[in-house]
């Protein structure tokens, strides 16, 4: 799923070659689920190919001829489901972000509400009717906000 992939060899090691793939993933909130298919396919071309893949601690003592451990493609199902990583992940990170938006709106309401309270006390007496109907307005807003902030606080909280 990269875009324009290459690949570098970044080097090598007493016991390994390090490479490193690069490419454009254009869906950038699929990163995890990405970069575990990516893992994946590539083992099982370099499984296809005959080439075993072992750790260094691995002991080759066997005699030439003798099984390859190279597993079976059973295991290599591509990870899209409807509830994957990037899905609860970035659900939290947009939920704090909501909430965080709110706070701001909250602060706005409340300089709008000081603003008309400052406001009342040096109107003429025919807008002072109309003034405090727009402060109990933003209170009105500013104690759904608080509800909200709290309610999504506890939701976020709760999902740990």
């Amino acid at each position: 799923g990269l875009k324009d992939p290459f690949m570098h060899i970044t080097s090598l090691g007493d016991f390994s070659i390090v490479y490193t793939i690069h490419g454009l993933l254009t869906d950038v909130k699929r990163v995890i689920t990405a970069k575990s298919n990516l893992h994946a396919m590539m083992l099982d071309e370099l499984h296809d190919a005959g080439i075993e893949i072992v750790s260094p601690s691995f002991m080759n003592q066997r005699p030439t001829g003798d099984t390859i451990f190279i597993p079976k493609k059973d295991y290599t199902k591509v990870v899209e489901t409807k509830n994957n990583l990037e899905d609860l992940i970035f659900d939290k990170a947009e939920q704090a972000e909501g909430i965080e938006v709110r706070k701001e709106r909250l602060k706005e309401v409340e300089t709008k509400i000081k603003e008309l309270q400052a406001y009342l006390k040096d109107c003429m007496e025919e807008e002072k009717e109309t003034v405090g109907n727009n402060i109990a307005k933003y209170e009105s807003i500013r104690d759904r906000l608080n509800k909200n902030i709290v309610e999504k606080q506890g939701d976020l909280e709760n999902e740990k």
